[in-house]
This record gives C-alpha cells, structure tokens and sequence, in this order.
C-alpha cells in the first residue's frame, strides 16, 4: 500500500490507536503477523480517505473510490477473521475519521494549509496512481485469512 503512506509522525500513533482497539488479543507484546498488519493499513487507508475527502472536495474522484473499495475489503477482512461486531468497526472507523480531520489544518478561509503533517497521509501521486496495483497490494494483504493485527506497523 505505497500509495497511501509516505512516512510516520506522532500523528499516526493517535490514528492507528484507534484501530488497536479492535484487537481482540490483549497482551504484553502487540501481536505481530509477517503478512501485513491489516489493521495499521485499514487505519491509513481511512485516514488517507479522509485526508482528501476534506482537503481536495471534488479532486481525486478515482483515487479515493479506490481507497474506498480497499476499506471495504478490509472491513470484510476483519470482520471474518475477529470478534469485532460491525457496530464496533463502524465505531472504530468514524473515530479515526474524526482524529484524522482534527488534525488538518485550515487557513481562514477553509482550505486546507499546504505542507503540514498531516498530508503524509495523502500522497501528491494520488491523480496519477495504478489502480490496478492498489488491488494487487490489497488482496495481497488479505490473501490469507488470520487475526488481523497492527504490527508491524509501517
């Protein structure tokens, strides 16, 4: 999922904190999964979509149905493969949409400022991406069914 993440930031940790919390095996050690950690990019990819959805309205239409239909694929992921309810991936998802949106910075006239940290979730290659290796990089991802986890986390 290079398309969606560019770097990590103080930022991703209070995101993907809220993914953790649907992680139904508490222990001292995170559980880690060499496959991919779906829930670290289940809250990226939301993340991402959120980012640009409030940032660039009406831009990138293709991009973010796309980060759409990669979201959609991980819902199904986690909700076959944990004990999360669909209420509390609902839940878990709008919580780290409103994390996502308060951490954007607006100027006085309601854009979104250039620069600022939180586009590290939005890449500038988002209207010239290959929708067809996002798919690849998805189904990849979830090829195998397992409890899904949050490390390793980028």
């Amino acid at each position: 999922m290079k398309y969606v993440v560019g770097s990590f930031s103080a930022f991703a940790l209070a995101v993907v904190a809220h993914a953790g919390d649907l992680s139904s095996t508490p222990s001292v050690a995170p559980p880690v999964d060499k496959r991919g950690a779906v829930l670290c990019q289940w809250s990226i990819t939301i993340t991402s979509k959120a980012i640009g959805e409030a940032c660039f309205p009406g831009r990138d239409k293709d991009y973010l149905a796309a980060l759409g239909w990669a979201i959609a694929q991980m819902d199904t992921f986690i909700l076959r493969n944990s004990k999360t309810t669909k209420t509390q991936l609902q839940s878990n998802k709008g919580k780290i949409e409103e994390e996502a949106r308060k951490n954007i910075l607006f100027d006085q006239s309601g854009r979104c400022v250039p620069g600022q940290s939180a586009f590290i979730f939005y890449p500038e290659a988002a209207p010239t991406f290959d929708r067809k290796r996002l798919e690849i990089e998805v189904k990849a991802l979830l090829a195998v069914d397992r409890p899904p986890v949050m490390n390793p986390c980028l």
